[in-house]
């Protein structure tokens, strides 16, 4: 599946990110605007290719309906 990278790449994002923005506000008490947008954008491109296979299969079965024409 050629989504599984981009599953991949968000869950790196999640966990450094993520893991940074968590332990310099804890450690800290200081929040960074990057690192708060990293951990943000990490969870969008792990549920994206989920998304995008439904489509995909949600638009193969309408064209065997013959409800789509393309």
């Amino acid at each position: 599946m050629p989504y599984n990278e981009i599953k991949f790449i968000g869950f790196i994002a999640m966990l450094i990110f993520g893991g940074i923005f968590v332990l310099r506000w804890l450690y800290r008490d200081e929040l960074l605007l990057d690192q708060l947008i990293g951990f943000v954008i990490g969870p969008i491109l792990f549920i994206m290719p989920f998304y995008i296979k439904i489509l995909k299969e949600t638009k193969n079965r309408l064209l065997y309906l013959g409800l789509i024409i393309f």
